[in-house]
């Protein structure tokens, strides 16, 4: 394939991967850095730096965008995003839900435990046994100090 922005083959994609059988496919995929900055395109500076004002507004102007706007998103994009990813992403989150919930029904521990690590949640006494390290004039390394708060970690901690 030639270029990322080439928007008819890319949806083709899947589909060629799919039809050969015989051999793994590899599927590469040319881009632009700083695409449509006609003078950053292609560049380090297109990486490392911010393009700039004026590099922006050539890119807008090579994209057909207002060159006055801040941040703009051309119509259609949204219902596209919802349409597409917004879409799937609510069917694979419903599944999710749906399946976590029969989990739950049989190993309700397990599944306290799961939706523990995901609220980002810790056990009451989480931080019992952690060592004190007290001001001292020769020191304590950090790899040292931080493998005693691990190991204390680990016996609260599921």
């Amino acid at each position: 394939m030639s270029l990322a922005s080439d928007l008819l083959t890319i949806p083709a994609l899947p589909s060629i991967e799919q039809n050969c059988k015989d051999r793994p496919t590899l599927i590469i995929v040319d881009s632009h850095i700083g695409c449509g900055a006609p003078h950053k395109q292609d560049t380090g500076g297109a990486r490392g730096e911010p393009l700039g004002e004026e590099q922006v507004r050539f890119a807008k102007r090579n994209y057909g965008w207002p060159e006055d706007k801040k941040f703009y998103v051309p119509d259609g994009v949204y219902d596209h995003f919802r349409k597409g990813i917004g879409k799937r992403g609510k069917q694979l989150r419903d599944a999710w839900f749906a399946r976590i919930a029969e989990y739950r029904k049989q190993y309700p521990e397990q599944a306290e435990e799961i939706y523990r690590m995901q609220h980002r949640q810790l056990h009451e006494g989480w931080d019992h046994d952690l060592s004190e390290f007290p001001a001292n004039a020769k020191g304590l390394a950090t790899r040292e100090s931080s493998a005693n708060a691990l190991n204390a970690f680990a016996k609260n901690i599921p």
